[in-house]
Formats: structure tokens, sequence, C-alpha cells
């Protein structure tokens, strides 16, 4: 915090009530928290100011009648203060190590993407909300605009949200991905001089990018109870980042197969001839894994995510079809659709049944073994499932969602 006093870090004259730091302090979080302003500076900046709230807010220390339990007192509070601080420089550091990390994985480039397009939609649903009122009034009847007004008042205050803060509005950040990254896409990987052999390729040089494995393990899993509805879990776990070598031919058509999985779905979702749209991604899925398996075999390579196919997600993927199939709707042809009750079966499916699989299987002896590879996967991995580790770990949504991100990136 240097040698500036706490109230001109603020911006208040010294004695501000504890009001005014209050106020001061959240118009100065809003203008330099990491999440907001990243630039040069604006961490430290961020630091400075929480440290100056926190000391202004702590309690005025006791003053005691003997000067050697006033002196005590005293350093007892420096010493908290520095507790207090140093807590705070941890947790910052913690909070920007995260979002750093955040940053340069293959999600951020995704949900920015996600961001970019919602603020592109946003301003004309805002249009469309406002004037929809009075085109319904003006073809229809009068008695429409009354009805639908809440629209236009909502189409105002999303316009009027929109318009302050026009100057960022698209000012969203900046993808990790470049358009040479793009184009490196459709390139030949360039290789380099290497001793070891490709584990995708027999008797290739791994003269490519290697291809990272994460595995985790969970080590402790402590649960808390407030009462009878109130409970919470804490669990801490451990990594393994597992290299596997691989040839620039192996590293190349693994890329080919995903643009290829990405293709195949997105053409299936708009194209196949299904009315149900989850049905539309079930078989464009089943598709992309039949021609990314004879582009494997054709080209004489190995896939890279054989380590995905476990009996447990065997036996999820299974209860997904049966479940899907038993709430269709077969039609005329080879129609099929979703029934009424499609979306309380899916959101059971999605938080509900990692939770039966575990209570079925967890009682018995054989339930590590269902998170074991079907196919082999060599030495350094086999070892590590013996060990108790896992692909992931088997959260509600999250099975779902990392092994298939996971196969087709």
């Amino acid at each position: 915090m240097g040698t500036a006093s706490p109230y001109t870090i603020l911006g208040l004259k010294p004695g501000a009530s504890r009001r005014d730091v209050r106020n001061a302090y959240r118009k100065l979080v809003k203008k330099y928290h990491p999440d907001v302003n990243q630039s040069p500076g604006a961490a430290e900046k961020f630091i400075e100011i929480t440290q100056a709230y926190n000391t202004l807010l702590e309690p005025e220390p006791k003053v005691y009648k003997r000067d050697s339990d006033y002196e005590r007192a005293k350093d007892i509070l420096r010493k908290d203060r520095e507790k207090v601080k140093s807590r705070e420089r941890a947790r910052i550091r913690k909070e920007q190590e995260a979002r750093e990390r955040y940053r340069k994985s293959g999600w951020y480039d995704l949900v920015l993407l996600g961001r970019y397009l919602l603020h592109a939609i946003l301003p004309l649903l805002a249009i469309v909300a406002t004037i929809l009122p009075v085109i319904l009034g003006i073809l229809v009847e009068p008695v429409v605009f009354l009805a639908t007004i809440f629209l236009s008042i909502m189409g105002i205050f999303g316009a009027w949200h929109i318009y302050k803060g026009r100057k960022t509005w698209f000012a969203l950040g900046s993808f990790n991905t470049t358009r040479s990254d793009l184009l490196n896409l459709i390139r030949k990987p360039p290789v380099h001089a290497t001793k070891d052999y490709c584990c995708y390729v027999k008797g290739r040089k791994a003269d490519g990018k290697s291809f990272r494995i994460r595995m985790v393990r969970v080590m402790n899993i402590k649960t808390i109870s407030y009462g009878a509805m109130n409970h919470s879990a804490r669990y801490t776990n451990k990594t393994s980042e597992v290299v596997i070598p691989r040839s620039a031919r192996a590293e190349f058509v693994h890329r080919i197969c995903s643009m290829v999985k990405v293709a195949v779905i997105l053409s299936f979702l708009v194209f196949f001839p299904l009315t149900g749209w989850l049905w539309r991604l079930v078989f464009g899925i089943a598709a992309a894994s039949i021609a990314s398996f004879f582009i494997l075999k054709i080209t004489r390579v190995h896939s890279k995510t054989s380590y995905l196919v476990t009996p447990a997600l065997i036996i999820k993927l299974t209860v997904w079809i049966a479940v899907l199939f038993s709430i269709s709707q077969r039609g005329p042809g080879f129609d099929i659709s979703l029934g009424e009750y499609s979306y309380i079966a899916i959101a059971g499916l999605l938080f509900l049944l990692d939770m039966v699989f575990d209570l079925v299987f967890g009682l018995f002896p054989f339930y590590r073994r269902l998170f074991v590879p079907v196919i082999p996967q060599g030495k350094t991995m086999n070892s590590l499932y013996s060990e108790g580790y896992q692909n992931y770990i088997e959260f509600p949504f999250y099975s779902v969602l990392q092994p298939f991100y996971a196969w087709i990136s």
C-alpha cells in the first residue's frame, strides 16, 4: 500500500464515515477488478484498494489502562492486520491463477465466442421486443398491444442497458486462437528431431506434438451437515498428466478426425430429416464416430480417445439411449421425436444418473474397474488406473459434457 494513507487511496477525506468508505470501495472495485479491467497494473491497484478498505473498516483497538497491555494489544492488532493482508493477497493471487488457467484452457475461446454471439443477438431482441406489441396492436387489434406492452418495457430497459455499456459491449476480450492457428488446422504439422517412437503409428518417430491426458484421483471427501436440509461436501484430488509421444502424421490425422466430427454433427443437426433435435445429435455422433473410425483405419493411425471407452461410459450411454427411445414418439417413415415429458427425463439423466449409478454399482467389488478403459492404454496409464486414477470426476452433467468434449476435440 506504500506511504499513501488508506483515505487517499480510496479518494476520501480523513475521517470519512464507514458508509462513505464502502461506497468509494464499490466504485473503485467496479473500475479496477481484474474481471473488468485487464490493463497492466489493474490487479495491483485492486489489491491496494482492498487493503485500504480492510484497514479502514477494522474495529478500533481498545485502549487499556496499562501501557504494557495497550502495547501488547497494539502488537496483536498489527499481526492480525498482516494476516488479513496476507490472506487477501493469497486469495487474489489464487483467483488470478485460476483465471489464467481458464484463459489458457480450451473452453475459453468457446465461451468467449458464445458471449460475442449473445451480445450480437441481444440488441436485435431488444428492438423486436420494443416494436412487436405496436405491430401486433396495428395488425391485430389494440387490445393485443395492451396485453403485450410488458415486452416493450423489457425491450426499452434492455436497449438502455446496452446503450450504457455501448463502449465495451463488443469488447469482451481477445481469442487465444489466432487466424494462423485456424490455418494450421489444415496444414501438416512441422516435424522435429526425436529419439522417441510414436504411440499411434507403429514404427514412426514421435516428431509431432505430444498428446496429453490429464487424469484425476479423489484423495479425501469431507461432508459437513448444518441441519436436515443443509449439507455440503468438500474433496481434495490429485491430478497426473500423461504425455504420449506422437508423430506429425498422427497429429494431422487426429486433427482431421476432430474437424470431421464437428462437421458431421453440425450437418446432422441442420439437415438430418428427424423432428427431434436430440435424436439428430445422437445420429450425428454415431455417424461422426463411424467416419472417424474409417479415417483411422485407412490411415493406419490409432485413436487418441480410446481411453474414454470405459464400462461405466458404455452403461451410461446405454441407459441414455434406452430412456430416450422410451420417451420418444415414432412417426411415419423414419421420423422420431421426443415425447411430452422428455425434458423431465433428460433432466433426470443429467443430474440423477451418476448418483443412481454410484448407489447401484458402488456396492460391488468391481466398481473401480468400471472406470478402467476397455482397450489397454499402456504401462503408464494402466499403472495410474490401478492406483485409483480416473479420466475425470463423475459429477452430474460434467460426466456427460467432459467425455464428449475430449472425444470431439
